[in-house]
């Protein structure tokens, strides 16, 4: 028999064990879970592996508290501080069909394979506008402002290619500005790249949130703040959780409640390690972490500094955290009650919020057998998703998919994996390449 803690045979032999405890036949077993007796056989005899989705369903049926999920091995991503070195020289082309590729080099390198003698029509650096930065800096922060704004009702790429070219602008001043009025500045442009790492990560590009995160943080540096740093920390912790490395997740998030940082980074740390351990299974430890979380939330004021880290339209991120770890640790009904009280709180303009909480109420409903309900709640989703172009809420519509899909011959979830399909299909905008 096979020793892996995580292979078929473990589990199988896990499943079993927890399935005789219970008083359960393997055809009762599969009828409340929701799958075929022949399909649940060869997973306990260990000849096929057993999803997460299967293993979270029994988990739930047989009140194993995660201890089922922990025989199923994580997905194990090698996720790189950034994506390449932190270059000085940008290009950004664009096509007619609205299609954009964006590169970063070190000036050594774009000087070697020549990229600064290639001529166009280039738009000359702000020279004079030193001592300009009290009137600079409202009109920017103006315009961050709106950015984030339009980042809730439209497509990804389409923003990602404004904050570019708007942090380019403002990094340019600040080159210009006069020492004692680059802080500000710093600071600003920081806060521009920082959003524009969220935009390429819901943009579907990993490595480009990687590296522009780490931009941000060099720039925050250079200013002398040190919060954004460890801010970046739980960042990369998120990137991790959405590609299934729930160890990464949570040594990153481990790692920034360690630091001497604002306590609203300490809370959205501890909500994804809490996350990152529903992820693994482990109840005990997601459910500690939630507990220090809510303890940093209670200590946050809105009006301090720390309250500019993290979203400003999810009006509880704590209970988006806490419903997304009861449905990984096998409460879905409970997970899907959090998250529709969530969503009546939204506000009309949040678009991406609300087809982020959408589509994981749907997926909760769906693991709780609420068949109908979740199609009736993901609809809204499906009309959104196209228009605002989400990496993230995309993945979730996947998870859905192969959630109702055992339901499949029900004439509600063939429409509704029809227009899933669809929503998957188009995008309002082509995404940026990242070179």
């Amino acid at each position: 028999m096979s020793t892996d803690p995580t292979g078929p045979a473990a589990f199988g032999d896990a499943l079993r064990r927890f399935r005789e405890k219970a008083g359960f036949s393997q055809a009762e077993l599969a009828k409340r879970a929701n799958y075929s007796k022949s399909h649940l056989s060869r997973i306990e005899h260990g000849h096929k592996q057993p999803s997460l989705a299967l293993a979270r369903a029994c988990d739930r049926e047989l009140g194993a508290r995660g201890e089922l999920v922990k025989h199923v091995a994580p997905t194990i991503v090698d996720v790189p501080d950034a994506a390449g070195p932190h270059g000085d020289i940008w290009t950004l082309s664009m096509t007619s069909d609205g299609q954009t590729e964006f590169s970063a080099l070190d000036r050594t390198s774009s000087v070697a394979n020549g990229t600064q003698q290639w001529m166009g029509w280039i738009i000359g650096p702000p020279y004079g506008w030193a001592g300009a930065a009290e009137h600079v800096v409202p009109a920017f922060h103006g315009w961050f402002v709106d950015l984030r704004r339009l980042g809730q009702r439209a497509p990804s790429g389409l923003v990602s290619q404004m904050l570019i070219s708007a942090t380019n602008v403002v990094r340019g001043v600040v080159a210009t500005t006069a020492a004692s009025e680059r802080v500000a500045m710093l600071e600003l442009a920081s806060r521009f790249a920082e959003y524009t790492g969220w935009m390429a990560q819901e943009n579907g590009s990993d490595a480009a949130a990687l590296w522009w995160t780490a931009y941000a943080v060099r720039l925050a540096d250079a200013a002398g703040d040190r919060e954004t740093a460890t801010y970046a920390l739980v960042r990369r912790a998120d990137i991790a959780l959405y590609q299934g490395d729930s160890m990464r997740t949570i040594a990153l998030s481990r790692e920034a409640q360690a630091s001497d940082c604002h306590v609203r980074i300490r809370g959205l740390a501890a909500q994804r390690e809490a996350q990152g351990h529903a992820y693994a299974g482990d109840e005990e430890a997601c459910r500690a972490a939630l507990e220090r979380a809510t303890a940093w939330a209670a200590q946050t004021r809105d009006t301090e500094a720390g309250a500019q880290f993290g979203s400003s339209t999810m009006p509880d991120s704590l209970a988006f955290a806490t419903a997304w770890c009861l449905n990984d640790l096998g409460y879905p009904a409970d997970a899907a009650s959090m998250l529709e009280d969530q969503i009546r709180s939204l506000g009309p303009r949040a678009h991406r919020t609300r087809a982020r909480f959408g589509a994981r109420l749907a997926v909760s409903l769906a693991e709780a057998g609420e068949v109908d309900r979740a199609c009736d709640a993901v609809a809204p989703v499906l009309e959104l998703a196209p228009v605002i172009d989400s990496a993230t809420v995309r993945h979730d519509l996947r998870n859905f998919s192969r959630s109702v899909g055992r339901w499949r011959r029900r004439p509600l979830v063939r429409a509704t994996l029809t227009d899933l399909a669809y929503a998957l299909r188009v995008h309002s905008l082509e995404p940026i390449r990242y070179a």
